[in-house]
């Protein structure tokens, strides 16, 4: 007869046995999972790179991908796997600008890297960096599917994001990634418009920056971004170019913005205070 004893540790190992058993079920059950969805992935890359050959990419950075809420873990960690993959595959022939030059460039600028998304990390990273081209990428989400839209850039030229797509299911990993809110570290001493309870600065007089004859004549469009600080009586404080266009339109844009006045950020408390929005200042030809 057995023993008490052995009664028990028979049991406990027939029930560490069948749990063993278990965990080898999910293990093996979602090692194929990730390898397809690394394969989808990869395969996303393979054609980013013969994208970025066919415009003539010599210089290309990878920017944290955003969405569906901001800047998350996850979309860091596959913008980072989906850069290692496009130099892979890339193979010397394209230069794949080391990702953690990214949140050093827009530290340089005073801006923390979940108050940019994707397309303007791109933008700043590009002219920052001395790049040709840049990929960024938007994430969404329906149910437990994920699905990236990627887009290539090129200065004057763009690949529709709908040409480079990957959807795959998420494991409970990667979704607490998703949920996951990135917090850099700050880059002033002032809040960001819009962000931690804090509202964003509203324009009440902002006239139109001016074209510069230079740039009539050669017919130039684009966007100038500015980091401004607005102070609690609406006033433009200071001002910081983060992404830049030619002939002279920086500079107007500059000039233009100093004069805009507005209704000031309210804290949590509601009350008036400094904050700094990024402003965009588009010039269009038409």
């Amino acid at each position: 007869m057995l023993g008490i004893r052995s009664i028990r540790a028979r049991i406990i190992s027939i029930v560490l046995s069948q749990s063993a058993c278990v965990l080898a079920i999910l293990i093996f059950a979602a090692v194929p999972r990730l390898r397809a969805q690394e394969a989808l992935v990869n395969s996303r890359a393979a054609i980013a790179v013969d994208s970025l050959k066919e415009i003539g990419a010599k210089k290309v950075v990878v920017c944290d991908f955003s969405g569906p809420n901001g800047v998350t873990a996850l979309g860091i960690n596959l913008a980072d796997e989906f850069s290692a993959s496009i130099s892979h595959d890339a193979n010397g022939t394209i230069d794949v600008v080391d990702r953690a030059k990214v949140p050093e460039v827009l530290h340089q600028l005073g801006l923390e890297r979940e108050h940019a998304d994707s397309a303007l990390q791109g933008e700043i990273a590009t002219q920052q960096l001395s790049a040709d081209s840049f990929v960024s990428a938007k994430l969404s989400v329906d149910g437990d599917e994920l699905t990236i839209h990627f887009e290539i850039h090129r200065v004057g030229k763009e690949i529709p994001a709908d040409k480079i797509e990957a959807s795959f299911t998420l494991n409970a990993q990667q979704r607490n990634l998703l949920n996951t809110e990135f917090h850099d570290v700050s880059q002033s001493p002032y809040p960001f418009a819009g962000s931690e309870g804090y509202s964003t600065p509203q324009c009440i007089y902002c006239p139109n920056a001016e074209f510069t004859d230079a740039a009539v004549k050669k017919k130039a469009e684009g966007r100038v971004v500015i980091l401004a600080l607005i102070d609690a009586q609406g006033r433009v404080a200071n001002l910081r170019p983060l992404v830049d266009l030619p002939y002279g339109l920086t500079a107007a844009s500059m000039k233009a913005v100093q004069n805009w006045r507005f209704k000031p950020a309210l804290d949590a408390n509601g009350m008036p205070t400094e904050v700094r929005p990024t402003i965009d200042v588009v010039f269009h030809t038409w």
